[in-house]
């Protein structure tokens, strides 16, 4: 059977710290079916150094490596230009600071029917910060439907899209800063692109990114998607965050507490 071909896409901005990880997880795949994007945004750290410093190791694996480095408007801005820059069947989004797990792509080779657009699994939250890890599971009987109300359930690092998927229903919206991902899942799932979870561990990602925090802009964004596809009422809306607000405050003086944490949320999540 014929390997499919991936396209892996990595964003960053002034990631010197944390790109070097993400290169290394996709170049230690035990599969050659890929080619590898990286789209920064003009960083003025060493971020370029330490890209220029992988190309030739990809290269010499027989990796073919896409690289630019300019301005952009934001994240879905970044996102839109790697897709474009892609010629794979199966399209990924890695992050500067997440990783792609050992056997992710073989996995995903594997597990790609004629059927499937997209497939989605499981993520590893890292947490530097207060020295944990623990997986984001995905709940039994999932109902994709609750994207309009709950946002994102699993994570865009872990969902694996078809590119006749992006041609046929577009790419990211460039004025959405932090709930874009949440737009753009919902535009596929109720446009019936078919989704299908698969229970493996696909990736690694940092906790505590731009959406991860009640803010008023984040608030706005999240009303307006609601209204664009029938979630609650905006009331509801600002009830949710005022209620976020000390849940935030917990969760973080949770944290600092690794034992309590494991203990709470559950063998199950720890690692």
């Amino acid at each position: 059977m014929q390997k499919l071909r991936f396209s892996i896409i990595t964003i960053c901005f002034n990631a010197e710290m944390t790109v070097r990880d993400t290169m290394e997880s996709v170049i230690n795949q035990e599969f050659d079916g890929y080619e590898y994007i990286i789209v920064d945004g003009k960083s003025s750290d060493r971020t370029n150094d330490i890209i220029k410093e992988y190309i030739p190791r990809f290269e010499k694996k027989g990796i073919t490596v896409k690289y630019i480095s300019e301005k952009d408007k934001g994240i879905s801005d970044a996102f839109n230009k790697g897709i474009r820059m892609s010629s794979g069947e199966i399209i990924a989004l890695i992050n500067s600071g997440d990783a792609l797990l050992d056997g992710a792509l073989s996995r995903l080779d594997k597990e790609f029917k004629d059927h499937d657009d997209i497939i989605y699994g499981n993520t590893i939250c890292n947490d530097p910060e207060h020295y944990i890890k623990y997986m984001r599971t995905i709940p039994d009987h999932l109902d994709l439907n609750r994207m309009k109300y709950d946002g994102m359930i699993f994570t865009h690092q872990s969902s694996f899209v078809r590119s006749s998927v992006y041609e046929k229903y577009g790419l990211y919206d460039t004025s959405f800063k932090y709930v874009m991902d949440t737009d753009l899942f919902l535009k596929f799932y109720q446009n019936g692109i078919a989704f299908r979870y698969v229970n493996f561990v696909f990736v690694s990602m940092l906790a505590g990114g731009v959406s991860s925090r009640p803010s008023i802009d984040l608030l706005k964004e999240n009303i307006r998607l609601s209204k664009k596809y029938g979630g609650y009422p905006e009331s509801v809306m600002w009830m949710r965050w005022i209620a976020a607000k000390p849940k935030q405050w917990i969760v973080s003086a949770l944290k600092r507490h690794p034992s309590i944490w494991y203990m709470l949320i559950g063998k199950k999540r720890c690692l």
